[in-house]
């Protein structure tokens, strides 16, 4: 049996499996129904309008890891086009006040993970077309000093990239706080502002996570879309990452759900991108005294089947260190874990 290094996070360990927690569950068949409309605005009599076309650039894709269905709908009807980065709606010559757009997507998702089989070495000297990948953005500032000593800090010494990432994403799990206080409509914190403040939601931790990657020349983009959480007992919007790994493309990394080397099925990836603050819809018309406000993208996604529960290939034996305890205190444990598997195994026991 090959031994290779491995991360073992111990929380908490409970005998019960939550079996309505769909972010345990191997596989998932999802359906995503996205709704929004514009409103027209006739400010002239003499009034025209040629067109009013929107892009849709958040809806489910299909990857190695994700299938996805559409069904369009429109009122009145559009004309539509799909291709991989959007789906599209255009109206020709609207005489009308409201135009309504929606889109019904059955999504079967699976546990995102890569088997990583051999040591990667860092820093990487084949990035050819991804340099994009390592540039600072509006958010992702990877070009502050204090992101990149930190990032500099955590990366030494070590020469296999796997280790690197994991190190940099626990980091950034463990001393960034989790708040809905930098919760906005519009406004997300960049990168600096989230390392100052130890601070911010998921699109903000993941934001410091990719720019402290990019500042040691790793390759680096965001995931948005959405995700279960247990916390509302449902899907709501989400942000992750995904590293490059030569040889074995994109791996994601999620810091906020502290899954490091993948993302359970529950993730239902939408779009990706350079920037977290790219556009999720994009509008352009031809008019003339024609006022067009556009409402918001309603995203709800719900669980329509579950497969089996998720199972690692591990021999797990626990032993309890002091059989009496007294009120408030805790039950010390001995755990070994035997991993027989010859691959990077990122290990949380809940």
């Amino acid at each position: 049996m090959k031994w290779i290094y491995y991360f073992i996070a111990v929380l908490l360990f409970t005998s019960i499996i939550d079996a309505q927690n769909f972010n345990d569950y191997k596989s998932l068949e999802i359906e995503s129904k996205f709704s929004s409309k514009l409103t027209l605005e006739y400010k002239e009599p003499n009034n025209k309008i040629e067109y009013v076309l929107v892009n849709l650039t958040f809806f489910p894709r299909n990857s190695e890891f994700q299938t996805s269905t559409y069904d369009l709908k429109s009122s009145p009807e559009a004309k539509n086009s799909i291709n991989e980065n959007f789906i599209s709606y255009k109206w020709d010559n609207p005489d009308i006040n409201i135009l309504k757009y929606d889109l019904n997507s059955k999504i079967k998702t699976s546990t995102n993970f890569k088997q990583i089989k051999e040591k990667i070495k860092f820093p990487l000297d084949n990035i050819e077309n991804l340099e994009d990948y390592t540039e600072p953005t509006e958010t992702v500032t990877s070009d502050d000093p204090e992101i990149k000593k930190k990032a500099a800090e955590l990366a030494q010494g070590e020469e296999d990239l796997y280790v690197i990432v994991h190190k940099i994403a626990l980091w950034t799990k463990e001393n960034i706080n989790y708040s809905l206080e930098t919760l906005t409509e519009d406004v997300s914190q960049n990168s600096s502002w989230v390392l100052e403040n130890k601070k911010g939601v998921c699109d903000e931790l993941t934001s410091l996570f990719v720019a402290m990657l990019r500042s040691i020349n790793v390759p680096s983009r965001f995931v948005t879309g959405q995700a279960y959480t247990n916390v509302i007992n449902g899907f709501g919007n989400h942000a992750w990452a995904e590293v490059y790994f030569p040889s074995y493309g994109w791996i994601p990394f999620d810091p906020t759900y502290g899954q490091m080397g993948y993302v359970d099925a529950s993730h239902i990836s939408m779009k990706d991108s350079l920037d977290v603050k790219e556009s999720s819809v994009d509008y352009s018309w031809r008019s003339y005294g024609v006022e067009i406000n556009s409402g918001k993208l309603e995203v709800n996604s719900s669980v329509i089947s579950k497969g089996i529960l998720y199972k690692e290939d591990l021999k797990l034996n626990l032993e309890k260190l002091k059989e009496e305890i007294g009120p408030g205190s805790y039950i010390p444990l001995q755990i070994e874990i035997e991993k027989l598997n010859d691959y990077y195994l990122p290990i949380t026991l809940d």
